[in-house]
């Protein structure tokens, strides 16, 4: 989020006179703000653009900041760089810290234990400054469906203020260049905004194309934005001579405001953003801007100067800070979607943002230094500081009753969990014993289903997120970097060798192998897995959205391994991965990746292919005291059915065995309890705890040593 600093009087009376920049600043926060409830979402075309508002949001800053700027050099030939970044802290500090402390005390109210520490330190990176870096590290999707951070829309606050430990002294420095140069200082500095610009553009462009994810939150990716409004600074005085025609300036004013309709129609979260994309909002900020640039109040639209739209234009910044903790503190109490959680979501972010635009926002950004109060103290600078003493207790008061009604809310809005899934899932049975196991998954997936308590599970709910694999597979794993290559559980000179390949989740059915090879005399366990690269012969992305090449390395090394060390059983077990950088369907290519490695394998005696989860909710992120395990019950994806299809065709017509492991974790139509008999299924939205897994043995012990075999089912 993006905002302007305090500033000197004859900018507050240039800036205030500015209505349409106000206006402005109300659509962008709107179109965030709407964009983050799935407001757009829902109108007929289904738009997903509303979040382009950002990028209005940092054209408007570019254009304050560097107004401002230049003023000061301008008149005093200097920078003053304790003053601005004084008032910089004073203007966005106090606001920005509030909400970081109300939303983690709030985590720490509703959600269990894993959530809540993963929210306190998404804070300290926020209040640091450096959210977007912490994203980026983390790879993750500002476009994911699943749980985010309560503070992922600190993002743009860090960028800004990021970009702004370098800008006042890039322009210091045109300034000194100016001074020995003929060419006059905004001439220069002309030439810096270009050539910063230019560089950030290409930039942007270049990092998007091989790293998408991490460029959303880079800040030189984002420099051009700023680049486009200091341009439009730079250029005020001759855009203030321009004498031209109203009716001129309204056209380029609409122009404007009908790229960025344009941007929020067009622009998706599959575009290139924010190289190119990103380009289309950003010069119709810069333009809308530009056409009111030298016209006292700029172009005022009859809608645009309106006193409600310039009243949300004040508090854009508080409503941007507000809304997204309360999006997601709301939605994990209650069904998100449905009208009462659009109308708490509404209130409670108008309430907060208004208590705090003028007892937190207003009280700091206008307060006096101490010594400058002693002096000149009055009744009204006493009354300011009684607003800002009283500040925190309102706030507090203004989210107990927030509280109080989204409890309300969500009692009276529960409704029972029916899934809507295409198609069910059926009976695959291979034998009595695998038919036994299934139905006793099916008996203890019924119960769970209607339970309305999260005692007495294992792993506690509250642990759920910080269940690993078992400490077996310590000496096993291959991250995305290093790699320990492969290793053998148990006898090593073993007659047997049970070998499981693929990524992480290969890695997850670990603990439900183990077991099953202990029952066994004269069998070990070979673990070849490495994370986030499938068994399937398929590309893949790496966490920064690149094509993930140290996995190919990986696959091909352990093909050749598994073919020389000749096991007598392989299992292939992969997560699902949703994109792929192949052009074509998903469930098609996997297919055909899977039957590519399974024909690589034609020399080993058994192999199967071992169908992963279904892709389920967060438990870590869903369960909190106000939920039940039903609330966190998922539906079984197309995805997944017409990919389990197709690649159960290929694997049998080559002869070989597959495990369809659906009706493991979901019930035959289709709806996939977050609790099956007293485990907690998944630690994260795909992997399986290791409980979870060990529980499972059973029904993988009747596909791989039926009872013809002679194992003992009892």
């Amino acid at each position: 989020m993006t905002y302007q600093i305090t500033r000197n009087k004859l900018a507050i009376r240039a800036s205030s006179s500015r209505v349409d920049i106000q206006g402005l600043r109300a659509i962008a926060v709107t179109l965030v703000i709407a964009d983050h409830m799935r407001i757009f979402q829902q109108l007929p075309g289904g738009l997903d653009g509303g979040f382009i508002g950002v990028d209005v949001f940092f054209v408007i800053s570019g254009f304050l900041i560097t107004g401002h700027l230049f003023k000061e050099i301008e008149a005093n030939g200097r920078i003053s760089f304790a003053s601005f970044y004084v008032k910089r802290a004073r203007r966005i500090l106090p606001a920005a810290i509030l909400v970081l402390l109300v939303g983690s005390l709030a985590a720490w109210l509703i959600f269990w234990q894993a959530r809540a520490q993963s929210t306190g330190v998404d804070a300290l990176w926020a209040l640091f400054l450096m959210s977007n870096i912490n994203f980026a590290r983390a790879g993750t999707d500002y476009f994911s469906d699943g749980q985010a951070s309560l503070f992922q829309h600190y993002w743009s606050l860090s960028v800004e203020e990021q970009f702004y430990l370098v800008w006042p002294l890039l322009i210091l420095g045109a300034y000194l260049l100016s001074r020995n140069s003929p060419r006059p200082m905004r001439r220069v500095m002309l030439y810096v905004v270009a050539v910063v610009g230019i560089l950030s553009f290409a930039w942007a462009c270049i990092s998007t194309a091989a790293s998408p994810v991490t460029s959303y939150f880079s800040t030189t990716a984002r420099a051009f934005e700023f680049m486009l409004g200091a341009m439009i600074a730079i250029l005020a005085v001759k855009l203030t001579a321009q004498s031209w025609p109203r009716l001129v300036r309204i056209s380029l004013s609409i122009s404007g405001l009908a790229l960025i309709a344009a941007a929020v129609i067009l622009i998706d979260p599959g575009n290139s953003v924010p190289g190119p994309w990103a380009l289309l909002p950003a010069v119709g900020a810069a333009v809308f801007i530009a056409a009111g640039t030298g016209v006292k109040g700029g172009v005022q639209l009859p809608i645009l100067r309106s006193k409600p739209v310039g009243y949300i234009g004040n508090l854009s910044y508080s409503l941007y800070l507000w809304h997204w903790p309360v999006i997601g503190l709301t939605a994990a109490v209650m069904p998100s979607g449905s009208f009462v959680y659009l109308g708490v979501v509404a209130f409670s972010t108008t309430i907060l943002s208004v208590i705090t635009y003028h007892f937190v926002e207003q009280a700091f950004r206008y307060q006096k230094p101490s010594k400058d109060r002693d002096k000149h103290r009055s009744p009204k600078s006493s009354a300011g500081a009684v607003r800002t003493g009283q500040a925190a207790s309102v706030v507090a008061a203004g989210l107990a009753l927030t509280v109080v009604i989204t409890a309300a809310a969500s009692m009276s809005s529960r409704v029972p969990f029916e899934s809507t899934a295409s198609a069910g899932l059926e009976y695959q049975i291979e034998n009595r014993a695998a038919e036994t196991a299934v139905k006793s998954i099916q008996h203890q997936a019924l119960a769970a289903i209607e339970t309305d308590s999260w005692e007495g599970l294992s792993p506690a709910v509250n642990m759920a997120g910080n269940s690993k694999e078992s400490i077996l597979t310590d000496n096993c794993w291959n991250n995305r970097y290093e790699a320990r290559e492969s290793c053998i559980l148990g006898d090593e000179q073993a007659e047997n060798t049970l070998l499981v390949f693929g990524d992480s989740m290969a890695m997850n059915w670990v603990p439900a192998l183990w077991n099953v090879v202990q029952k066994h005399e004269g069998w070990n366990l070979a673990v070849f897995a490495k994370v986030g690269c499938p068994y399937a012969s398929v590309s893949v992305y790496d966490t920064d959205g690149s094509e993930y090449e140290r996995c190919e390395s990986f696959r091909s090394w352990a093909l050749d391994q598994i073919q020389d060390l000749n096991p007598t059983t392989v299992i292939l077990a992969s997560a699902l991965k949703k994109e792929l950088p192949a052009a074509g369907d998903i469930a098609t290519t996997w297919s055909v990746g899977a039957e590519g490695t399974i024909k690589e394998l034609a020399e080993i005696e058994n192999v199967f292919v071992l169908a992963p989860p279904p892709e389920g909710v967060n438990v870590a992120s869903c369960a909190n005291k106000f939920s039940s395990p039903s609330d966190c019950a998922s539906i079984v994806s197309d995805l997944w059915l017409d990919t389990s299809k197709k690649t159960q065709i290929v694997t049998q017509d080559l002869g070989r065995s597959f495990i369809d492991s659906g009706l493991w974790f979901c019930l035959p139509n289709g709806i996939c309890p977050s609790v099956i008999g007293d485990h907690v299924v998944r630690r994260d939205s795909v992997h399986m705890t290791e409980e979870y897994s060990r529980s499972l043995a059973p029904a993988i012990d009747a596909w791989l040593f039926p009872p013809s075999l002679g194992f003992n089912t009892d």
